[in-house]
């Protein structure tokens, strides 16, 4: 996502990725827990290097569980 393009000229980027964030988990949450049967944390990433709120909790919830 281009989180400095002119659409998002008049919004923070925390604003930005959040909303983001909740467009994905609108579109897919239900599917994902009626059919998989689990739980879904989008990974929203930004054309410069930023990333969600929840992106970054995954990040280093998969770091942690990689260096045990």
């Amino acid at each position: 996502m281009q989180v400095n393009s002119k659409c998002y000229q008049n919004k923070t980027t925390t604003g930005v990725f959040k909303k983001q964030e909740d467009q994905k988990k609108h579109k897919h949450q239900q599917r994902e827990f009626d059919i998989e049967v689990g739980s879904l944390t989008p990974l929203v990433l930004g054309t410069n290097g930023g990333m969600g709120n929840q992106c970054q909790h995954f990040l280093k919830h998969l770091t942690h569980k990689i260096a045990q």
